[in-house]
């Protein structure tokens, strides 16, 4: 039998160990930003208020940063920043790139999380991802959020991974959207934050530290399929690992 915590569970515990540090930030800040989420017209300021607790979060949690290629992200246009997924802190260490607010597509599971649920009952999309009707209504709601100016920060990989290699299979989700919606995909490669919160499904640790974020060149490819290619590429040269 295995001993495996659900998800939700999982996060909870995760960010509990981070929240212990600056849990006086969570109590101060959270009621701001359920207020700017329960009127559609402030949701735009909803965002840029997590964006901003997400980066006292980190910096109270002691979670230092550093940014390599900043240059690389379109000034304007759509965009989606695709990274890669090695634990739950590349959650608010993504959102540190996008000067504009970001929104996340992620399991419906996370609904059950409180901040998390609140969001993805409003301007995040939760989905569903055994059910392909829900599979397209995210889709459609993620993309008139793209129309309406948001960036995307999403995890290609579908979650996060276990073991050590740079990349697990990667959803087409992402790279479908971009095709409909005419938006740039900026490649963003993470490094060090399961290092900084690890969890395996059983144990779950965090210790603060250093993560860097490198930020490749957009993706030039016009397919779906060259898509996917030209990202693991520019992954493993970020990561500076040869592609097997």
């Amino acid at each position: 039998m295995s001993n495996k915590l659900p998800l939700y569970k999982r996060i909870s515990l995760s960010a509990g160990y981070a929240l212990g540090s600056s849990g006086l930030l969570f109590l101060l800040y959270y009621p701001v930003i359920w207020f700017f989420l329960l009127r559609p017209k402030t949701y735009r300021t909803a965002l840029i208020a997590r964006t901003a607790f997400a980066r006292m979060f980190l910096r109270f949690a002691g979670i230092r940063w550093k940014v390599e290629g900043a240059e690389n992200i379109p000034t304007n246009g759509k965009i989606i920043l695709a990274a890669n997924h090695d634990s739950y802190l590349d959650i608010p260490v993504l959102m540190m790139l996008s000067k504009e607010p970001v929104f996340f597509v992620a399991k419906a599971e996370l609904l059950k999380i409180p901040l998390f649920g609140d969001f993805f009952r409003t301007v995040d999309v939760p989905v569903e991802r055994e059910n392909a009707e829900d599979g397209r209504r995210a889709f459609k709601a993620a993309m008139e959020k793209m129309k309406e100016g948001y960036h995307w920060a999403i995890f290609p990989e579908g979650g996060v991974k276990k073991g050590k290699h740079v990349l697990s299979p990667l959803k087409s989700g992402v790279f479908r959207m971009a095709e409909a919606t005419g938006a740039t995909i900026v490649p963003v490669y993470i490094h060090g934050t399961a290092d900084r919160i690890f969890d395996d499904g059983e144990k779950t640790f965090y210790r603060p530290g250093r993560v860097t974020i490198r930020v490749g060149k957009p993706l030039e490819a016009d397919t779906i399929a060259g898509q996917k290619g030209e990202f693991k590429d520019r992954i493993f040269e970020l990561a500076g690992v040869e592609r097997s």
